[in-house]
């Protein structure tokens, strides 16, 4: 609807340099004054306050280029009847209330967005070139971030700029608001053009926008915003070559100070949180340590690595684990996700060694030191014949006490086969609640320091 404003605006530019010499198109004021308070009325009926914020920025920029900032009286005599009929229509409807300070403080969808928002910047604090890939940003701060009683797995951070940053990277993020500033100070080149100030305002009206949502998601919503950009580029062409350097200047000091504030408020953001969460650049592994001690981190003897399951540790591999991590007794844990294949950096370290559900069978395949390993509730069955033979003294196998799945029968008969005798956790069923029975788990988990069961 924002850019039918701004469309609404071109129309009346063109009609007022116009009538001049075409008397009838005087007639058609009226009209566009209708069609731009129905557009208002309607922006008022979505109670959106990202679509206000948008439309007002966008109404701002327009006409202070439109009309130049010397002219201040013209400028406040296009924007002051606007902003009052806006107020107006959002009292009329009964969304102003949406915009009150009472509501906004009790509002979920504020409070909760706030709290995304915190946790995007401390991920983005904690891993600023590392991203975590296309729409795996809202899955990763579920698993890291995320309260441990909170139920819900958020698709993304509704915000654009943190959802770049978090799947991407600082880098990117940089280029991409170097882009949208470049052009934005690129269309005030041409003072008063009436294109160039509508296409600056349609991008001003497409940044706000993405503060509040995730728009940059939808292709269909490129449309006006490449269209945009376009008029931009060819209004541009005739502009001097340093008036064009002058706004890459200016673009560049706003992307860096942009990118260094985001990357601040996110050191702010992360003391919030226990856990400092280290992506590996090369996999898709993540090492888990006390935040303010991650000495632990650089110390691969003071780790346990982790093989995790969905089928063992949950949905939300990441927040169980992190329930579970006080009952260990080392610094820092590697963590291996569910989807993770055999790679090289799956050498004998000595660390203790949790396989999880389906990745027990990585015992059949990986050279054994002398660190712990356990097989956690085990899904995949074991090998049989010679293949199922290894040389592991310090095996653990764990297994439910009550399990309706039947994953467990085999590896019973292997355990039996090789003379070894399983653990049964008190729990029903290959998934694990740890705070359904800590003593079992701090005594399992102490593996940790290569004690026996």
């Amino acid at each position: 609807m924002v850019f039918v404003l701004i469309l609404v605006w071109v129309i009346a530019g063109f009609v007022t340099a116009k009538k001049k010499e075409h008397r009838a198109l005087g007639y058609a004021h009226p009209f566009l004054l209708l069609l731009e308070l129905t557009v208002w009325f309607l922006l008022a009926k979505t109670c959106s306050r990202g679509g206000f914020m948008a439309a007002a920025g966008a109404a701002l920029f327009f006409f202070v280029v439109r009309l130049g900032p010397v002219r201040l009286s013209a400028c406040l005599k296009a924007i002051a009847p606007r902003v009052a009929v806006a107020a107006l229509l959002l009292v009329l409807v009964g969304a102003v209330g949406r915009f009150s300070p009472g509501h906004l403080a009790t509002d979920k969808s504020v409070s909760n967005r706030l709290e995304m928002w915190r946790g995007a910047l401390a991920m983005v604090h904690d891993s600023p070139f590392n991203g975590w890939g296309f729409r795996n940003g809202g899955l990763a701060y579920a698993n890291w971030y995320q309260s441990l009683d909170a139920a819900e797995r958020p698709v993304g951070f509704v915000n654009s700029y943190l959802d770049v940053a978090v799947e991407y990277g600082l880098h990117l993020l940089a280029v991409a608001v170097l882009l949208l500033a470049f052009l934005v100070i690129l269309s005030v080149t041409r003072e008063h053009s009436l294109l160039m100030a509508a296409a600056g305002a349609c991008l001003v009206a497409w940044g706000l926008a993405n503060v509040w949502s995730s728009l940059w998601m939808e292709p269909l919503l490129w449309i006006f915003p490449l269209f945009a950009m376009f008029l931009i580029v060819v209004g541009a062409a005739r502009s001097q070559v340093r008036a064009v350097l002058g706004a890459l200047f200016r673009a560049a000091l706003v992307s860096c100070a942009a990118t260094a504030a985001l990357w601040c408020a996110g050191r702010h953001a992360s003391r919030r949180y226990e856990w400092l969460v280290i992506k590996d650049s090369a996999t898709d592994k993540v090492t888990l340590c006390k935040r303010g001690h991650p000495g632990g981190a650089d110390n691969p003897r003071a780790q346990v690595e982790i093989w995790a399951d969905g089928a063992v540790f949950g949905p939300f591999y990441g927040r169980a684990i992190r329930a579970a991590a006080p009952l260990f007794s080392v610094r820092s844990a590697i963590i291996y996700p569910p989807w993770h294949v055999t790679g090289r950096e799956e050498k004998p370290s000595g660390n203790p060694r949790i396989y999880a559900g389906f990745h027990a069978t990585r015992i059949f395949d990986t050279p054994h030191d002398d660190g712990n390993i356990v097989l956690l509730h085990p899904t995949a069955p074991p090998r049989r014949g010679d293949g199922a033979k290894i040389d592991c003294p310090r095996l653990l196998l764990c297994l439910p006490e009550q399990d309706s799945s039947e994953h467990s029968l085999p590896w019973r008969r292997w355990a039996t086969t090789m003379n070894i005798k399983p653990v049964y956790s008190p729990q029903l069923g290959q998934r694990i609640i740890v705070r359904e029975n800590i003593v079992f788990w701090r005594r399992l988990f102490a593996c940790s320091n290569n004690a026996s069961f």
